[in-house]
């Protein structure tokens, strides 16, 4: 799996990480507000998401997902908010705990990753998890520490996932994770 794109050799990642770690001042000028009506939500982010939806069938039906991403392939930083249009009836007969595990769950898959907390939080007045993994270095990228929140909202599943270097502070991912709050 392809996170980042290819990369023509592993000097060029390492190159681009020293510029990463070097660089923070420059990337703190591109955090803004991002705000989306049809979600209900806003976040501040180190710039424009791009959005993509999709439908996949789960086991408590078609799910739509509504992605927005920013990703900087150079830092090796990925921004994610993905709403999810979850059926009323698999909220009611599953639950939270279920839906969350099971996203939870697709995730670590997806990432490759391996988790090392997994805890109850409250993010804007919502109760949630909050997921924190790392993933190996694959092919020219570097191992990465992921944090993730999760929160059903109503038959919304919210997930907001950053993923930076292992060497990085925490600053950005707690800067995304904490700035999220709800419009009704």
């Amino acid at each position: 799996m392809e996170l980042f794109g290819n990369r023509s050799s592993r000097w060029l990642g390492v190159v681009a990480l020293g510029i990463a770690v070097a660089a923070p001042a420059v990337a703190e000028d591109l955090w803004k507000s991002f705000e989306s009506k049809k979600g209900q939500f806003s976040v501040e982010i180190p710039g424009e998401p791009i959005l993509t939806t999709t439908k996949n069938k789960s086991f408590v039906g078609t799910i739509t997902n509504h992605i927005f991403t920013v990703l900087d392939e150079e830092t090796f930083q990925k921004y994610t908010i993905d709403y999810s249009e979850v059926p009323s009836f698999a909220v009611d007969f599953t639950g939270a705990d279920v839906i969350i595990d099971h996203a939870k769950g697709a995730l670590l898959k997806e990432t490759l990753s391996k988790p090392t907390s997994f805890e109850e939080i409250t993010v804007a007045g919502q109760k949630g998890k909050k997921l924190v993994y790392q993933t190996p270095p694959v092919k020219d990228l570097p191992g990465l520490r992921g944090e993730a929140i999760f929160i059903l909202r109503g038959d919304r599943l919210y997930v907001l996932d950053v993923q930076v270097p292992l060497e990085d502070s925490g600053e950005r991912a707690g800067r995304f994770l904490g700035s999220l709050d709800f419009i009704d």
